[in-house]
């Protein structure tokens, strides 16, 4: 019988997100699983094996409740006060130096077999604990925080390249964030590609495409407004269209505040009536949503692997996405999707006529051919085994001096 682990996922937050909270769930099957940071909203969870140890903002509720979790911690491991203190104390400020206390405090009194950190930015925050105790450090390679945020901050750059040696095991999304991880000295051979899981119900709902009817076609783009989402050259590329006398329409659909930029861009280039901006769905009404449209567009600037776009493939929706990040691993030309250049109008628009004039044949060809790809390497129940997997490995992988 294999030994049962504690393992902590930590994001911060409690609830997490959606992938997280499914990973949680799917680990607490085998292990038990620890969950340190401040509560965002009343979260239950069944399974005993899940464990919430909080560490609230309030004064009047973090103060005693770390004087309490030092006194268990004295009767348990001294020498862990000390060593929390020794790691708060290095932060500028008496808040910084208190909040980051309790929560080591939090830690080293559960003293978790695994730490798996989500957010790449915040390692530096937790690679002591390799110097307390036998902790295992595994880390999440998500998105910006990998791909762009370095890039542009070169104090987080130097940051990985301090504490990324320190990491025993990475989980990346692409091959392309591998690459990115390596150039901030982590090392390839403790980084395994592990494909963030969709929904279910997604390959479930899956249907073959229709040929978009009367020369018209529907896009719709799925994500954040935020700059690297490149909504711009999409806009562009609709611009190409119109001029040409193509009926298009397209839609974002986005939660908060819609993009001014975007709306004084559609309207400038006088095709407002072909853009709509739509608020952010929940799943169920999102995906039921996404299959009206003829085609998903991706015009990202960078990617790790879009998760919209896996889910587009898992519904029978054709893709269009920019060649950015990790997304040609699943975006093959002629097989699984149409690929573009990143910061392309030409391109995006040159892809639509494509589609438009391919047979429904050719189409649901290539929707097929993109659901199985989905179906093998982004259903839970597989995705969820290689996490266990790699715990597991992990705690029995033998050092290489």
């Amino acid at each position: 019988m294999k030994k049962k682990l504690k393992i902590a996922i930590y994001s911060g937050s409690i609830p997490s997100t959606t992938f997280i909270e499914h990973l949680i769930h799917e680990v607490a099957q085998h292990h038990t699983v620890l969950l340190f940071g401040n509560i965002k909203s009343k979260t239950t969870y069944t399974n005993s094996n899940i464990k919430i140890i909080s560490t609230p903002y309030q004064k009047w509720q973090y103060v005693p409740l770390t004087i309490w979790r030092i006194v268990l911690l004295f009767f348990k491991r001294p020498s862990y006060i000390k060593a929390a203190y020794k790691r708060a104390k290095q932060y500028p400020t008496n808040y910084l130096k208190i909040i980051r206390f309790t929560r080591y405090i939090a830690v080293l009194l559960y003293e978790p077999d695994i730490f798996h950190l989500q957010w790449a930015r915040r390692i530096e925050r937790w690679t002591f604990l390799k110097e307390v105790y036998d902790c295992k450090l595994q880390l999440s390679l998500l998105g910006t925080q990998i791909t762009v945020a370095p890039k542009n901050d070169r104090a987080l750059a130097q940051s990985f390249q301090i504490h990324f040696p320190f990491v025993d095991q990475f989980n990346a999304v692409s091959e392309h964030t591998v690459n990115e991880a390596v150039s901030y000295g982590a090392d390839p051979s403790r980084i395994k590609v592990m494909r963030i899981p969709i929904s279910a119900q997604a390959v479930e709902k899956f249907k073959l495409p229709k040929k978009p009817k009367h020369q018209s076609i529907k896009l719709v783009s799925v994500g954040r407004y935020d700059w690297v989402k490149g909504y711009r050259y999409a806009i562009d590329a609709i611009k190409i269209l119109a001029d040409e006398q193509i009926d298009v329409q397209y839609s974002i659909i986005a939660p908060g505040k819609v993009s001014e930029e975007l709306v004084f861009q559609s309207h400038q280039l006088g095709i407002s009536d072909q853009i709509t901006f739509l608020m952010g769905l929940d799943q169920d009404e999102l995906f039921e949503s996404m299959q009206k449209f003829d085609v998903l567009l991706l015009p990202s600037v960078t990617e790790g692997i879009a998760n919209v776009v896996a889910e587009a493939m898992a519904l029978g929706i054709p893709v269009i996405s920019t060649n950015c990040g990790g997304m040609p691993e699943i975006v093959i030309p002629g097989e699984t999707g149409w690929l573009v250049d990143v910061r392309d109008a030409q391109g995006i628009s040159t892809a639509v006529k494509q589609i438009m004039h391919s047979s429904e044949s050719e189409i649901q060809l290539i929707a097929n051919n993109a659901h199985k790809l989905v179906s093998s390497q982004f259903h839970p129940s597989r995705s969820m085994t290689h996490f266990i997997d790699a715990y597991e490995e992990l705690m029995t992988r033998k050092e290489v001096i």
